[in-house]
């Protein structure tokens, strides 16, 4: 009987928190803001890095820019409108041949778009051997 019980208390929960509408704005949610690449050498090969985003809002998701501070990184990015549910991506070309030092970097992407708030950070990692 507990165990009935237990069960019919789980699966009303379930329905309850299941039906709840979405917000009437655009909510982004990235699979990971930070993406470690490891070692390069800074002759190798440009490195793409791809974010997946999805709407959890209830509005379309717009990204408006993305950008870095550093020009070894280059963006693109999905520029139509992500509906509610649906997924989209930032992809960066990271160049190490731009980059002048030896080190551990972490290279900031800023991405507006028309959530709350707009500006949003994904990081870089890497170490750079010389």
């Amino acid at each position: 009987m507990r165990n009935t019980v237990t069960l019919i208390i789980l699966m009303v929960m379930a329905v309850i928190t299941g039906c709840t509408p979405k917000p009437d704005v655009a909510l982004i949610n990235f699979k990971s803001q930070i993406v470690d690449i490891g070692y390069i050498k800074p002759n190798s090969r440009p490195v793409n890095v791809t974010f997946s985003i999805t709407n959890n809002g209830g509005k379309a998701l717009l990204v408006h820019n993305v950008a870095s501070d550093c020009s070894c990184a280059v963006a693109s990015f999905t520029k139509k409108p992500i509906a509610a549910g649906d997924t989209g991506s930032i992809n960066i070309k990271l160049d190490p041949k731009l980059i002048s030092a030896k080190g551990h970097y972490e290279r900031p992407i800023v991405v507006h778009s028309n959530t709350k708030p707009r500006l949003h950070t994904l990081i870089i990692k890497m170490f750079v051997d010389r």
